[in-house]
């Protein structure tokens, strides 16, 4: 296959700042709102077990203890790897000379989440199918980068900050809870991610300046 051709540079400098996203819960408030897989909310709702219960703290408020399963792990790495192969398989094979910015970010995870898989495989653990909520996410991500570019690199952003912002802190309590420490390759990047994703939205900013 040909290499994809690099970007043209963009002439602007005033930038226009995405959305505010709220900040990252603790895995304890953030898991009690999600209970079924969204891919675009990340790990919440995956990774707990089915016998979450309540209990009273000494003051005799309520809150939730999570526990960790492998089954849900392996769910959310599944889900997911469909999700990041579709957007990143999708900016590397557009023609819309917009997606050819976001090209090697750094951000990418599919090989990451390869890896992982791999180890488990090796450990004979079952690998599931992808859930029809990941497939459906990941079918509506690949239309609206037909229809809309401009909404598919906001849908990328959020993806991007969702992992690094929330699920990079559960995940590696995971991997302290049911893998002994190992530390998830999902999880490891060659450079700091939040200059990574400072990086991506400030491109996305060029961009709108520049009317994309």
């Amino acid at each position: 296959m040909a290499a994809a051709a690099a970007a043209p540079p963009l002439t602007t400098t005033t930038l226009s700042p995405l959305p505010p996203f709220p900040p990252p819960q603790s895995p304890q408030t953030h898991l009690l709102h999600h209970h079924h897989i969204n891919p675009n909310h990340g790990v919440t709702g995956i990774i707990i077990s089915s016998s979450t219960t309540k209990k009273k703290d000494g003051e005799g408020e309520e809150w939730v203890e999570w526990e960790p399963t492998a089954k849900g792990l392996l769910k959310y790495l599944v889900d997911s790897k469909v999700v990041f192969d579709t957007v990143e398989g999708v900016v590397v094979e557009s023609e819309d000379v917009a997606l050819a910015y976001f090209r090697n970010t750094g951000l990418e995870r599919s090989s990451r989440i390869d890896m992982d898989l791999q180890l488990f495989r090796e450990e004979n653990m079952l690998i599931p199918e992808p859930s029809k909520a990941g497939l459906s996410y990941a079918k509506y991500l690949k239309e609206l980068s037909k229809k809309s570019v401009p909404s598919f690199i906001s849908h990328l952003y959020t993806i991007y900050f969702t992992r690094i912002s929330g699920d990079q802190a559960i995940l590696k309590q995971v991997a302290e809870k049911i893998l002994d420490g190992r530390e998830l390759e999902i999880t490891k990047w060659d450079d700091d991610p939040q200059v990574l994703l400072r990086q991506v939205k400030d491109t996305f900013n060029k961009l709108v300046e520049v009317g994309f």
